[in-house]
């Protein structure tokens, strides 16, 4: 038996997981529901294929059950190897739990009154604009011959997190510093 060897990025449609098949119909409706508002495009593989050559990456896609809801996963790891490809030019590092926790404890133990706000964003990632030319690399299909592209981010592509979490930093946590002013003792976590 030869070694197993890393795949290459690839053009190749790859199967989606099983977590798919019981909500197909569901993901088919969220894909037209997101191409409507221009997150998604639905191409012919072929038309795709001449559109983006060499960088269409047609990765698998899961879903995970939110009970109401459904999350479809990009797998922009697995066999297409886009996410390796991806060099980081920063990194940042999100608070945890543990860390909200200590800072809690902290404030009740110094007797200090004090507020928490927690929130979030609907669609996240997909808030964030991706460059046309890199629309390629975050295709996946649900029926044969037919690719959706994604023109935003997605969930499962590295690049997505990464963006979010910039922009993140800028206009959540370092804006309200700037507008507070230097003596006040805010505690901002992303």
């Amino acid at each position: 038996m030869a070694p197993r060897r890393k795949p290459e990025p690839s053009t190749d449609a790859q199967g989606n997981y099983q977590s798919v098949a019981p909500f197909i119909d569901q993901v088919r409706a969220l894909s037209k529901e997101e191409a409507a508002k221009g997150w998604m495009q639905e191409l012919p593989v072929a038309a795709a294929r001449a559109a983006y050559g060499g960088r269409l990456v047609i990765a698998a896609v899961g879903v995970v059950d939110e009970g109401t809801d459904i999350r479809v996963i990009h797998d922009g790891s697995n066999q297409v190897l886009v996410n390796h490809k991806m060099r980081v030019r920063d990194q940042t590092r999100c608070h945890g739990a543990g860390k909200l926790r200590t800072l809690v404890q902290e404030r009740l133990a110094s007797g200090l009154k004090f507020f928490a706000i927690l929130g979030g964003v609907s669609k996240a990632l997909r808030r964030i604009k991706v460059k046309k030319e890199d629309w390629g690399v975050q295709a996946c299909q649900l029926d044969p011959g037919t690719a959706w592209v994604n023109t935003v981010g997605t969930y499962g592509m590295g690049a997505a997190a990464y963006y979010w979490a910039r922009f993140g930093a800028a206009v959540l946590v370092r804006l309200p510093y700037y507008v507070a002013g230097k003596d006040d003792s805010l505690e901002i976590l992303l």
